[in-house]
């Protein structure tokens, strides 16, 4: 491993069984210590997460506006590295994962991506589990950006989707 944080260690950030407020935290926690990203262990029980608020994604990787994410890797151990989403949309857009705002360098491995589309609730046809590209609030695409052994499983939207 590539000099990791373990998701795991932010599981007090948990609320509710909703885990994107621990990936908010071990994503800072990395970036502000120079960490190379964030690792998923495999686990029996699945990483739910949330749709934060409207036009947020449960794991962002789109910096700040200010400051793009830069030569990280979210990382699991494959079919037992489970990410899921659960609850509403909201009625808007939500993806699992947006990689953007001038991020480059951004490796997303070994992850099993669960959209759960039949259990989800309130969602428009932009709901996806990994979206690359710019959005309305912080503006710039990603470059260089490799998906690399995952398995993105019942998607409302798309599995992926490049803007």
């Amino acid at each position: 491993m590539q000099n990791l944080i373990n998701i795991q260690d932010f599981s007090n950030s948990v609320v509710a069984g909703d885990w994107a407020p621990a990936f908010r935290d071990a994503i800072a926690a990395s970036i502000a210590g120079g960490n190379g990203g964030v690792f998923v262990p495999a686990d029996a029980a699945p990483y739910t997460v949330q749709k934060p608020g409207q036009l947020l994604p449960s794991i962002d990787l789109r910096g700040d506006g200010t400051h793009p994410v830069t030569n990280f890797t979210l990382m699991g151990e494959g079919y037992g590295s489970v990410i899921k989403m659960s609850g509403s949309g909201v009625g808007g857009s939500w993806f699992m994962i947006h990689v953007g705002g001038h991020a480059s360098g951004i490796t997303i491995r070994d992850l099993f991506l669960d959209g759960d589309k039949a259990g989800l609730t309130c969602l428009d046809t932009q709901t996806h589990l990994i979206r690359i590209g710019g959005s309305v609030h912080i503006a710039g695409g990603a470059d260089n950006v490799k998906i690399l052994n995952c398995t993105l499983a019942r998607s409302y939207g798309d599995g992926v989707a490049i803007a």
